[in-house]
Parts: structure tokens; sequence; C-alpha cells
């Protein structure tokens, strides 16, 4: 499975394979694999240089998982850098709301929004402490939000060059839960600039 097409293990993959048979229990990991045609898969075309080995390829894999659970096996070994998980599950998932966005400009936007308020806000809060499904939760509360906003936005007409203070306000007095988008309107993390 870890054969690079050589006869050898991929020398990216030793420390995984190492990994892997010293286990206290090796028959959890012959049944991961046994009963898991994605996580062979998947380590078979990393071997290969079909998959990158990186988080980002990874977590782009349709069994996101399987890829988060073999990122923290990779991380382990020193063959993928450290990372949080929750902010590793947090991009995997904005990238897949990006993607469903039909405007150009408002995925724009939005990408903008995460890559300078939301992230390293989140890479800030981990560098502290462990984060914790809440904290990836309340970001993409505040993505969807802001994603809401632009299509609020575009309901009426407008795109988001063209906003005013008099959308924003139309939208606060009309939205359940409006205060989530306020970051959206504020601008570039102070962190990030």
């Amino acid at each position: 499975m870890l054969d690079d097409g050589t006869g050898q293990v991929a020398p990216a993959l030793a420390g995984l394979l190492e990994n892997l048979v010293s286990m206290p229990e090796p028959t959890l990991c012959r049944n991961w694999l046994r009963n898991n045609a994605h996580a062979r898969d998947y380590l078979r075309d990393l071997a290969r240089g079909e998959i990158p080995l990186t988080h980002e390829a990874l977590l782009d894999l349709p069994s996101w998982r399987n890829a988060v659970h073999l990122c923290d096996l990779l991380m382990a070994v020193d063959a993928l850098p450290s990372a949080d998980r929750q902010i590793l599950l947090f991009e995997r998932w904005y990238r897949s709301q990006v993607k469903a966005v039909g405007d150009p400009q408002h995925a724009q936007a939005l990408r903008q929004f995460t890559t300078w308020r939301l992230l390293p806000r989140m890479r800030s809060r981990a560098a502290r402490q462990f984060l914790t499904s809440g904290t990836r939760n309340a970001a993409a509360h505040e993505f969807t939000k802001s994603r809401q906003y632009l299509a609020w936005l575009a309901g009426r007409g407008r795109c988001l060059q063209e906003s005013t203070q008099a959308d924003i306000d139309a939208r606060y007095a009309t939205a359940t839960d409006p205060g989530a988008a306020r970051s959206f309107f504020s601008g570039p993390s102070p962190s990030a600039a």
C-alpha cells in the first residue's frame, strides 16, 4: 500500500509505516485498512505521488473523515506540518462553500474575508490554546451570515461595491442574527496586516 512504484516504501511515509506496524493493538490498524477502501486508496495514492502530501490535498478528498484521520497520523510522524484540526476542518468546509457561490465577486469577497479575518483570528487563538468545534462553528456562522448578506444584497439588485450604510442598516433591521456578519464589514484583522 505504501509502495512508491519502485518496490520501496515512499520515503516520506516511512515514519507512518513504522507507527502503523508498531501500534499496541495491530488489529485496529488492520481492521481500519481492511474495512476502509478510502484509507487504502489514499495511502496508495500518497505513496505514488498521485495525492500531494499536503493538508490541502488531503482535505479536498471526498472522504473527509478518513482524510482528517490520515492528516492526524501524518502529523504525528512529522510527514505533515502540525496544524490545528479545527482550522483544517474549517478550511475544508469554507472552500466547499465558496465553490457553491455563483457570483464570482461574492466568492472573492468571501475568500478575502476568510483569509484576512476569520483564519487569522482562528490561528491566533490556536497559538494560545487548542481550538474546539465551537470555535470552528462560530467562524462558520460568521461566514454563513456574511454569505447571506451578499445574497440579500443581490436580491435588492445591488452589488457589494454599491453597498451603503443604509443597506447594512436595513439588513440589521431584518436579520435574525445581524451581529454575526459584523466582522465582514469591519475590514481586515489587525493581526493580518
